[in-house]
């Protein structure tokens, strides 16, 4: 009988440590709680996103996390390495990941613990991940703030495993695109500073 109560016992255990938390991995299209901008716009910061080509990732990282400099999720962890893809040109839900179906992602915190999260946007035109992408020098990327998530216990009513605290974000231009930008700018300076003397 001890036997069988001290491997019932490890059985549950480790049952327990492999338990994912779940996250609804959505920007729009369901009723949050509260009212706040959760598209993703283009560089200009105005025009929501669209475009299959574009990709939105769900990073982790167990307990409060923090960033490095360049804005990234110390730590971070592909939530489950699916990638979700933006709606075509024709939709209506401008700036709005697909999620797909299932809508949730598993992330390693157990229900009812921490988790930080961020979204990682890329063009998989430029690489097959936001790491690939960006350390290739193109395309337009860019990461969402940090974000706290409480993982809700197994059965919760759907609008708990919403993201609530994720905000709205713009992407950055590539980096050719900006080294253009600055380049043209120095240059008509030059040229003014020439026409003044």
């Amino acid at each position: 009988m001890k036997k069988l109560l001290t491997i019932a016992t490890l059985a549950s255990s480790i049952a327990l440590g492999f338990s994912q938390g779940t996250v609804d991995f959505r920007n729009g299209g369901i009723s949050f709680a509260t009212i706040a901008n959760r598209l993703v716009y283009d560089v200009d910061g105005t025009t929501p996103l669209v475009g299959t080509n574009f990709m939105a990732q769900l990073y982790w990282v167990s307990g409060a996390g923090s960033v490095d400099a360049r804005g990234d999720l110390i730590g971070g962890l592909t939530a489950t390495g699916n990638q979700a893809p933006f709606r075509p040109s024709t939709t209506t839900l401008k700036g709005i990941w697909n999620s797909g179906v299932p809508t949730t992602r598993g992330i390693g915190v157990n229900p009812g613990g921490l988790a930080t999260l961020q979204v990682k946007v890329w063009d998989r035109a430029f690489g097959t991940s936001f790491e690939t992408a960006t350390q290739s020098g193109g395309g337009k990327s860019g990461r969402s703030a940090i974000f706290q998530f409480t993982v809700p216990q197994d059965g919760s009513p759907p609008p708990q495993y919403y993201m609530e605290n994720f905000q709205t974000f713009a992407l950055v231009p590539e980096p050719s695109t900006v080294a253009l930008a600055i380049l043209g700018g120095s240059l008509g300076l030059l040229l003014i500073r020439r026409r003044k003397q």
